[in-house]
Parts: C-alpha cells; structure tokens; sequence
C-alpha cells in the first residue's frame, strides 16, 4: 500500500511514534549537516531500531549517489531512500525517493525508470527541504507523471487540503509545517496536518469516482 502523509525532519523517537500513531505513512530522517534536523547515522539507527515494522523509514540523502545511499540504508535499518542524485541504476529492494527542486521553472526529470517516487521540493541556496517556503504549484498543476508524485516545501495544517487538490499529487511531506522548533515535532500540529491532508485524498477520491461514474 502506498503512503499518502510523510513526515521529514525526524530527530527524536517520540516524534516518529506519534507521527505513526496519527497515521503518518513514513518517517524522514535527514542526513545533510547544514540542515538543523540533521542525524548521524548511528543517531538515526539507534531511532530506527525501536520503531514499529509498519511504515516506510526514508533517508535523506543530499550528497549520495544512490547505490552508496542504499548501502548506508541497508546498515542502518531503513526502508528506503531520498536522493537529489537521481541515477538510471538498477533497482533494489529499497523504496526510492527522486527529489527535485523547483524555482521560478519546473527542472529536467533524469533517471525515472529507477524511481518509485517523484518529490518536488522549493528550490533554497540554503536548504535541501525543511526551508518553510513552498513554491508555485501551478507549474505542478498540470504536470502527469508515470510515477507518484509527492508535494512539499512551505505545507502546513492550513494548506495542505488546497495543496493536494489544486496539484493532483499522491502524497505529501512535511517538516517545518508541524514543528515546535527545528526537529522537534508539535503532537497537535501533527495530527491537524494529517487529519486535513487525509480528508483532502478522500475528497479528491470520491469526486473522482463520481466524475467517473457520471460519463
């Protein structure tokens, strides 16, 4: 089953259990040292190894080759990866995440055959996710992918629901959005966000199915 809610930026395990708990489909953890929700690897397994089975475990590589990425995933206990690398390799067991960053226009999509996911995230000098801004989903709007698509950058409790409409994307992933501090997850945040983003994909589900039921 595909996840539809991802919460990044993960830095303590009570975080990553209520996110699960509220419904979250999978739990980031970020390994780019600028970033203030940055986890060694070791800090990030110790978190990891009191998880639940269920939910995807993502890591957020920045500077990684892929196969390199899924090397330190393996050892460390995750389920996948999110790369800003994007490689035509062969795939593996991991669940694969391609980022791409988006400004003023929308970037070149490479490598997608090797993919499971496809995230668009605000293009920041500064940042790789978790900068709070989000960027035109206009140029998203009209875009169809092969494969799911998931929005973020700048989401929050009270854009999420108009984000997932006006952009037609598979899943969602916050960070700052529901934060009390950089890396420390606010509980009531957490679940106003998932609960707006989940009523939004069934909203969206049934106006579909009866768009389809009325031709």
């Amino acid at each position: 089953m595909r996840f539809k809610i991802k919460v990044c930026g993960l830095t303590r395990l009570r975080d990553a259990l209520e996110a699960l708990e509220l419904g979250a489909g999978a739990l980031g953890f970020v390994f780019y040292p600028p970033s203030p929700r940055f986890l060694t690897f070791k800090q990030a397994e110790a978190i990891v190894k009191k998880l639940p089975a269920e939910g995807e475990k993502i890591g957020v590589f920045v500077d990684f080759d892929v196969e390199e990425a899924e090397r330190i995933a393996h050892q460390i206990g995750l389920t996948g990866i999110q790369v800003y690398r994007p490689q035509l390799v062969p795939k593996g067991k991991l669940l694969r995440i391609f980022a791409f960053r988006v400004g003023e226009s929308f970037p070149k999509l490479d490598c997608l055959p090797s993919a499971d996911y496809l995230l668009f995230d605000s293009y920041s000098p500064k940042y790789y996710g978790g900068s709070g801004q989000k960027f035109n989903w206009e140029l998203l709007k009209k875009k169809r992918f092969s494969l799911p698509a998931i929005l973020a950058g700048g989401l929050n409790a009270e854009n999420v629901y108009q984000a997932i409409l006006t952009t037609g994307v598979d899943a969602v992933d916050v960070s700052s959005g529901v934060e009390a501090s950089p890396g420390v997850k606010d509980k009531i945040k957490l679940r106003k966000f998932i609960k707006r983003a989940n009523l939004a994909f069934a909203d969206r589900g049934a106006f579909n199915e009866k768009k389809n039921t009325s031709q």
